[in-house]
């Protein structure tokens, strides 16, 4: 299996379909967190946490109505 990823840790073109099921999706697999946070009113807001090895910081990513996390996993990654 030749080179997955850039220097940048981001897909190569002619390779992401291969990289996205061999690297990003089981890692994002392992490494997930589902909850439930309260919202405006006690409502439950649906969340997803990806917790790095060694942070740096904190990265949070609102989508849209009709999007997920899933949209943003070579991002989270």
């Amino acid at each position: 299996m030749g080179k997955l990823l850039n220097e940048d840790s981001l897909a190569l073109s002619e390779r992401y379909s291969d990289t996205m099921r061999e690297e990003i999706l089981p890692f994002l697999g392992q490494n997930r967190e589902v909850m439930f946070i309260h919202g405006k009113d006690n409502r439950k807001l649906y969340c997803t946490r990806f917790a790095a090895e060694e942070p740096r910081g904190t990265v949070i990513i609102v989508h849209g109505f009709t999007e997920s996390a899933f949209k943003f996993s070579e991002l989270i990654f």
